[in-house]
């Protein structure tokens, strides 16, 4: 029965629901004393079927409201104040009818009513914090509020006391609610003769209302946070999203806006929540942040004048001419829906900040450079022309991209030249996009040649009066160009705005510099970029031209008249006068420099400075093809684009490389070095091996090179880039004089010294370096034994970053190689060596060839004993390495006889705390875990720990893997919270720190799912374990020995969880796992691995469980005997394929024979487990649980039960032990892995 409480609660929410007022502001919760407000404002109401409204007064209050088993709830009533103690929760309702009973009042009149409410509503506390809940239209109503408050005085406190906005699928830049809203109202106006609201042209993507509104209101977010979630669902019967996520966001910078995808929600149901679910609380924490930043008290007292007020503009629609809102501009509309590229904050545009300056124009504002030089591409040209003048409502953007050099410029100049002769009276600017200075530096011109300046400006001024100037449309129509914008940092960014860093940059400096280039349908812009994705963004998904090369008589003219050009352009004699060039020599310049506009320039230059003809130039081309005939044959990739352009341009290059050469030595030398390094994000600290003085490496070496375009650095970062044909040209060019095998060696001296160990600790720097390393080791070093030294040095620390990352693979093959080549090193030190034959027995370990590493590692012993004697401790240390050995192959017994033996002889050599022997302890914990030895394990284990924890810290790698091998021992031992704990506070430690992705990360998350499973909590067990096996996939392939231990685990527990949930599609999909597991392992592994075998004995295990018997014991048994005759009796794996054909035997137990044998080979399996681990281990006791549910002999049932009680940590009752028909699945499936684990690995 409900209690007096909450009969209230549901009164109260009925009487809401039976409010006949369809404007209102209801308080719904009020605490005895409130600390904030927080405002629920509705969505938009679409009629059904075009029939009139039952409900339309109670619209805005069903909004917020679900059903829980016949009980409405409130959850902004019943949940939040509770959640969140001080709030003061209001209703605001108004009329958001389509069709309908339409207020004519639309957004502004809603805005309006919302202000005059809250303002009398908050008499008493008129300071106390705002925070609004907005879904769908409603954000739009509060958007338009918040910022009519900010320009009316009356509303001044008001204004002030917002601190933070909840949206809930609000469509920013439109929506599919608008789409169908809009159907709706116009096919009921026919009927209804209801008159149009602003409500659904705010909701428009192209709206001039919905811009006005959210330029206005991204002005006001100095002092608020916002909280945006969206939707992941369609609604019944639309097909696809109402409002998608680029919409649903302000896209704002974290923490300003958080944003929340609330899982399987749609439109309406986003803000609906019957009970607190995972969906609410993830609601509730973010509207708590929310609250939380309300409450501070730490702000300015002048950030409310952060941005000035605007003054100036025509209202936002006539309707809205009585609102008091006025705008700096008028917005055109737009075609889509993508629009805040350049920053999210409107610039300043008070009165007092600029005066009215009368329109003097046209003016035009381009570089100094003679039309005549341009030549071809008429065709081209046209098309660009044509799609720049068409007409359009909005404003017209286009963007050329293509490879550097190839005429964007060039083409740019010539369309001016045609805009000014068809348009004289348009302005036209130029600006160079270059950099954010060179940006700055543009604008501030066109403010000084239209007169926009003014004695005492700031240094932002000048970009706000350009911006206002060409938003006026009174100073008529123009044309811009931006020249170079291929950084989208320099326009996006407001950290690129200037190189100036000081400690108080004005207000420009913080705002992306792109927000100042205005939209406006007076005004057409031209971009040229070497990005298209970047040229797509710029031209808002507008038209998006590629430039080609020339064709080869465009590319003849234009060399012709670049050697040519002072002749044409004056009457004097020109200072180039050697012989004229035949048409075949400019046609095989040409075909040299594959037509590209930029080379044939520098070419045509270089000749004209050097006095050089066209065929002496053609004849050093020709003397340099021997050295550059790989660039020739092969076309290679320049860096950011896939082989579009031209080995050619490397041959003007190489006229460069001698330029820098007599130069700058620095610069030749950092690019000789460049050279054998992968092309991108080199290390700075790797250049400093060349030059250690930093001047003469960042300003002279690196600075030369970046002004030549050779070089390009990462946007704030210590790495560079060189483009990949650069590098060619530059590796020939060095062949050429014989000094290419000393910069070789050299980057292979650099790199074989600064390659970490591959320890933990120095991942991230093993990061930066591997693809150099790799790079580097593509040549051939083979004729200098001192080189070969340094190459297999080189790749012994690569093949430990490999090991300890889980590339096993990757890390037994370069082993082979390493070895190979210590081989033939007289000079490689032994140690060495056999370290790298460890680092290969592990890899073959883990990447399942189990004898093969066996045999390695007893090589390794054997060796070692005979160099340095049986009790040094690198003898017992690779001893320690046979151990893990004998434990992957399921020879536990021997394996702990090997570890004890180990640890002994190191403790008797080596200091208590020494690693050496806590690694020693691990080993032999883990074995004596699979022996079920509990105790002793748990107890080597947490010293180890300990010692760990205490030398390294408890978020060392290794610890952390220490710490997981004990969580495992917890689990086996049935302690499965503590092992739940623990394994979630290893794997959350392990993402901090080594990463989601890394395989021991991955292991842990799994062993939290195997945790999570044993307590029958198989719905967030299945999440885990499909998380681990998707990210296996992405990380290691699909046939990595991980990724096929986890796709058998997530079968298990699928198939473990059929048994509680009674759900048998599971076997569908897990019958597909195993299967492929199977498929994948053969193609792999000889047929006799053991690994093989476990799969085949999973597949009979699902065939039994979809009632395949006859075919899952045909499987079965000649897997048993494969497995019989490759391994040991007791041998994990045929204990299981054992124990796997007793439970077919018995799912045909009306055949007498096959019930007999059943029992036989169960109770088999069970004397060996006994044998092998005794009573204590779970696995004993699980095969025992399965002997007494077979045999009909209630004495030996006793028996059985009186010794599981007896040895068991878990306290047993009779209805413990299982005792129904299915019970043989249950058990059989809970123990599908515990012995030939996944998490047993490694």
């Amino acid at each position: 029965m409900a209690s007096a409480g909450d009969q209230a609660d549901l009164l109260l929410t009925r009487s809401l629901l039976n409010d006949a007022n369809i404007s209102y502001l209801k308080e719904v919760a009020v605490p005895d004393d409130p600390q904030v407000d927080l405002i629920a404002v509705h969505g938009l109401r679409i009629p059904i079927n075009f029939k009139p409204w039952k409900d339309a007064q109670s619209f805005g209050v069903k909004t917020w409201i679900a059903d829980n088993h016949g009980e409405e709830k409130l959850w902004l009533k019943d949940f939040l104040p509770h959640d969140i103690q001080g709030l003061r929760v209001l209703l605001f309702g108004y009329n958001s009818n389509v069709g309908w009973d339409v207020s004519t009042a639309g957004v502004s009149g809603a805005a309006d009513d919302l202000l005059l409410k809250l303002k009398n509503k908050r008499k008493v506390d008129p300071e106390r914090p705002i925070v609004f809940v907005c879904h769908s239209l409603g954000g739009i109503v509060v958007k338009h509020a918040i910022a009519k408050a900010r320009s009316n005085p009356k509303y001044e406190q008001l204004f002030k006391s917002v601190r933070g906005i909840a949206f809930f699928a609000t469509p920013h830049w439109g929506g599919l609610a608008a789409k169908h809203g809009a159907a709706a109202a116009g096919a009921l106006r026919h009927v209804t003769r209801n008159p149009r609201s602003s409500i659904m042209e705010a909701l428009r993507a192209d709206s001039l209302i919905s811009f006005d509104i959210h330029q206005y209101f991204l002005q006001t977010l100095s002092k608020i946070r916002v909280c945006s979630f969206y939707e992941m669902k369609p609604m019944a019967g639309l097909g696809r999203l109402v409002v998608d996520k680029k919409s649903a966001l302000l896209g704002l910078q974290y923490p300003q806006e958080d944003t929340f995808p609330v899982p399987e929600s749609n439109h309406s149901s986003i803000c609906k929540f019957g009970t607190r679910t995972q969906n609410y609380e993830l609601v509730a924490s973010g509207i708590a942040d929310l609250v939380d930043w309300a409450l501070e008290k730490d702000l300015a007292p002048d950030v409310y004048s952060t941005l000035s007020l605007p003054s100036r503009a025509s209202s936002v629609t006539d309707d809205d001419s009585s609102s008091g809102l006025s705008v700096p501009y008028r917005s055109t509309q737009v075609s889509h829906a993508y629009l805040p590229d350049f920053g999210e904050i409107s610039l300043s545009n008070s009165e007092d900040s600029k005066p009215e300056v009368p329109f003097a124009g046209p003016f035009y504002l381009w570089p100094s450079i003679t039309f005549e030089q341009f030549t071809g591409r008429k065709g081209l040209v046209n098309s660009i022309q044509e799609a720049l003048l068409l007409k359009r409502s909005y404003q017209t953007r286009l963007a050329l991209y293509g490879l550097g050099g190839v005429g964007k410029t060039q083409i740019a100049l010539q369309l001016i030249q045609r805009y000014k002769s068809s348009y004289p009276n348009e302005s036209i600017f130029w600006v160079h996009g270059g950099s954010g200075d060179i940006l700055r530096q543009s604008l501030t011109e066109i403010a000084l040649r239209c007169n926009l300046l003014r004695p005492g400006d700031t240094v932002n001024q000048p970009l706000d009066a350009v911006r206002h100037f060409l938003l006026n449309e009174d100073n008529g129509r123009w044309l811009m160009i931006v020249d170079n914008a291929d950084n989208p940092n320099t326009f996006l960014n407001p950290s690129s705005a200037s190189s100036n860093h000081s400690l108080n940059p004005d207000r420009s400096q913080r705002v992306a510099l792109g927000t100042y280039i205005p939209r406006c349908a007076h005004g057409r812009i031209l971009f040229t970029t070497n990005s298209k994705a970047f040229g797509e963004k710029l031209s808002m998904q507008g038209v998006v031209i590629e430039i080609p090369p020339l064709d080869l008589h465009e590319a003849c003219e234009l060399l012709h008249k670049r050697l040519f050009e002072d002749m044409q352009l004056s009457e004097s004699p020109p200072s180039y006068r050697r012989e004229i060039p035949t048409e075949a020599d400019l046609e095989r310049l040409c075909g040299y420099l594959d037509c590209l506009p930029l080379a044939l320039s520098q070419a045509a230059a270089f000749m004209r400075q050097q006095n050089v003809t066209v065929g002496e130039y053609i004849q050093l081309l020709d003397d340099d093809e021997s050295r550059l005939s790989d660039l020739l044959e092969h076309n290679f990739q320049a860096y950011g684009r896939e082989d579009d352009f031209p080995k050619a341009v490397a041959c003007t290059w190489n006229v460069a490389f001698d330029l820098i050469a007599a130069n700058s030595p620095i610069a030749a030398e950092l690019l000789s070095f460049m050279a054998f390094l992968d092309s991108k994000n080199i290390p700075k600290f790797l250049l400093r091996y060349v030059e250690t003085n930093e001047w003469n490496l960042t300003v002279i070496g690196l600075g030369t090179l970046q002004g030549y375009a050779l070089v390009n650095r990462a946007s704030e970062s210590e790495t560079f880039s060189i483009h990949r044909l650069v590098q060619h040209a530059m590796r020939k060019r060095l062949a050429s004089v014989d000094t290419a095998a000393k910069w070789s060696r050299k980057a292979l001296s650099v790199l074989s010294e600064q390659f970490p160990d591959g320890e933990f600790e120095s991942w991230k720097t093993c990061v930066a370096l591997i693809p150099h390393a790799l790079h580097i080791l593509k040549n051939d070093f083979s004729k200098v034994a001192e080189d070969m030294f340094l190459v297999a040095l080189l790749q012994s620390k690569i093949c430990r970053y490999y090991s300890r990352m889980g590339l096993y693979s990757q890390a037994a093959k370069l082993s082979l190689e390493t070895l190979e080549i210590f081989g033939r090193c007289s000079n490689a030190p032994k140690k060495l060596a056999y370290e790298t034959k460890t680092l290969r027995a592990e890899a073959l370990k883990n990447n399942g060839q189990l004898q093969e590493a066996e045999d390695l590692a007893k090589e390794i012993w054997y060796e070692r004993q005979n160099e340095l004697g049986a009790k040094h401790v690198d003898t017992l240390d690779s001893y320690n390495t046979l151990a893990g050995m004998y434990q992957e192959q399921g020879k536990f017994k021997e394996g702990a006889k090997v570890a004890r033996y180990t640890l002994k002889g190191l403790q008797k050599s080596l200091k208590a705390d020494d690693i050496i022997i806590q690694n020693t302890k691990r080993r032999l914990g883990t074995i004596l875990q699979m022996l079920g030895e509990y105790t002793e394990a748990e107890t080597l284990l947490r010293e180890a720990l300990d010692i760990y924890t205490d030398q390294v810290g408890p978020d060392n790698y290794v610890a952390l893997k220490v710490k997981w091998r004990l969580a495992w021992i917890l689990h086996d031992q049935g302690k499965y919270k503590e092992a739940e704990q623990m394994s979630f506070e290893t794997w959350t430690a392990q993402k901090r720190i080594i990463g989601e992705n890394h395989v021991d990360c991955l292991k842990s998350l799994f062993l939290l799912a195997d945790d999570l499973q044993a307590q029958t909590k198989f719905e967030e067990a299945l999440n885990y374990k499909r998380n681990v096996y998707t990210q296996a996939v992405a990380s290691f392939g699909p046939k990595h020995r991980l990724t096929l231990f986890a796709a058998a685990s997530l079968a298990s527990c699928l198939v473990a969880s059929v048994s509680v949930k009674g759900s048998f599609a599971a076997y569908e999909e897990a019958s597909d796992l195993y299967n492929a597991v199977l498929k994948s392992r053969e193609e792999l592994l000889r047929p006799d691995h053991p690994e093989i075998l476990s799969a085949r004995t999973d597949v009979a295990r699902i065939l039994r469980l979809r009632g395949s018997c006859d075919e899952a014991e045909t499987l079965e048994r000649e897997t048993l005997k494969k497995a019989k005759a490759a391994l040991e009796r007791q041998h994990p794996i045929v204990l299981a394929s054992r124990e796997s054909l007793a439970c077919i035997l018995w799912e045909q137990k009306d055949s007498k024979a096959k019930l007999k044998e059943a029992i036989e080979q169960m109770k088999k399996v069970l004397k060996a487990r006994e044998t092998r681990y005794g009573w204590s281990h779970s696995d004993t006791q699980k095969t025992a649980n399965l002997v007494i549910e077979m045999t009909a002999k209630e004495k030996e049932k006793e028996q059985l039960k009186k010794k599981i009680m007896k040895s068991s940590a878990v306290v047993y009752t009779d209805s413990t032990f299982l005792n129904k028909s299915d019970t043989t699945q249950i058990a059989s499936e809970k123990i599908a892995f515990s012995e030939a684990s996944w998490s047993k690995l490694g």
